[in-house]
């Protein structure tokens, strides 16, 4: 199972409820797309002033976006669920950015720590198994790589 589905497995509260909350509160927004269903025009996104406050449209497809927990909204409608965010992201660059650059005992225990603690799993952290290293990497890039699209 890959982390980004143990991360969703142990989030609370339901996150099919909260996507559906989320979706519910995009569909009334103006500045939804009913064409593709995203957040202004699909995949550029757009500029706009909401509030006296000038923001940048995602882009995104709103039935991916308002499922996964550390998305947020563009205009500040909706926020990451517990605390998801920013942190959590430079969190896991930091430790593959270390590991990559410095394959040590040291920054592999690191990255293990962080795959541990995002999908709230058992995980022998002082594994030194190739194939380990190697799918803890690539969930955990898997993750950089989703989050960074939203």
């Amino acid at each position: 199972m890959s982390l980004l589905n143990r991360i969703l497995r142990t989030m609370k509260p339901d996150l099919d409820a909260v996507r559906k909350e989320r979706l519910a509160t995009c569909k009334k927004c103006k500045f939804y797309n009913e064409t593709w269903g995203s957040c202004g025009t699909v995949i550029k996104g757009d500029d706009v002033q909401y509030r006296n406050k000038d923001y940048h449209l995602c882009g995104c497809i709103m039935a991916v976006k308002t499922g996964l927990p550390w998305a947020s909204c563009s205009v500040g409608k909706w926020k990451a669920l517990n605390d998801w965010g920013q942190e959590h992201y430079d969190l896991v660059l930091n430790a593959v950015e270390q590991y990559e650059t410095q394959p040590t005992k040291a920054t592999l225990v690191g990255m293990y720590r962080v795959y541990k603690e995002l999908c709230k799993c058992d995980f022998n952290v002082h594994s030194n198994c190739g194939s380990c290293k190697t799918e803890v990497l690539k969930e955990l890039r898997h993750y950089l790589k989703k989050y960074s699209r939203c």
